[in-house]
């Protein structure tokens, strides 16, 4: 009985090894780094998936959408601007495509991207004597390896701080000078831009192409077999 006690034991252990290494290896996350070739408003970001639930193979050309509700995708987009004293980035998540984002790969690794992405507005103020408020709107858009960038900046109406100083104005009656601070304004300023380049991309950590590995289920149930398998012989064996 004793030898039977150590089989048992011994299968029981290994059922408890594989059930600890399933959960000790979740599955691996390929991650994907991309950037514009244009300085003039560049774009970069990064796309991370689980490689299990992404439906890739790894084999070929294959397109494939990515969705971020099941918690397979991690995006990022941002576009980087700045002029005349203002410096900001915009950027796009997961919750903000407006229709699925499809991504192509070749043999495993990222090669374009087709996204549709909403105009997104930042707004703020450069500080100091003579700043003014602002706001800058853009859309990026994505076709393959191709982007699109159309910025609006605004410089909203405001006063020229010099001229507020000695805001007067000339009249040939006394007092011959008014106050007049209407005169410092600047009216609003709208300035559109467009720009396109091509996106480069860099693989970080690799698509694997998942392996089948066996349902912590099934281990359990092919143990019990084994243990059932090794009882059934002790006893047949077993004087009567």
């Amino acid at each position: 009985m004793t030898k039977t006690f150590k089989k048992l034991a011994t299968a029981t252990l290994s059922a408890a090894i594989c059930l600890v290494a399933l959960k000790a290896n979740p599955a691996q996350a390929a991650k994907f780094n991309f950037s514009s070739n244009n300085y003039t408003s560049p774009v970069f970001g990064y796309l991370s998936f689980d490689d299990e639930t992404s439906g890739l193979t790894g084999i070929g050309r294959e397109e494939v959408t990515l969705s971020p509700l099941n918690g397979n995708l991690d995006f990022s987009l941002t576009n980087f601007f700045g002029y005349g004293g203002i410096v900001a980035l915009i950027t796009w998540t997961n919750s903000d495509f407006l229709t699925p984002p499809v991504f192509t790969f070749e043999s495993g690794s990222l090669i374009g991207m087709n996204l549709n992405l909403p105009p997104k507005t930042v707004n703020g103020y450069v500080p100091g004597p003579g700043g003014w408020p602002w706001s800058e709107t853009s859309q990026v858009s994505v076709q393959d390896t191709s982007y699109r960038v159309k910025n609006l900046s605004v410089i909203l109406s405001r006063y020229n701080y010099y001229c507020t100083l000695y805001p007067y104005t000339q009249i040939p009656d006394p007092p011959y000078f008014v106050y007049d601070i209407e005169k410092c304004r600047i009216p609003e300023m709208r300035i559109s831009s467009e720009s396109t380049g091509e996106l480069q991309f860099q693989t970080i950590v690799p698509f694997q192409r998942p392996t089948s590995v066996p349902e912590p289920a099934s281990v359990v149930g092919l143990s019990l077999l084994g243990l059932a398998f090794l009882l059934k012989k002790k006893t047949a064996s077993s004087p009567g």
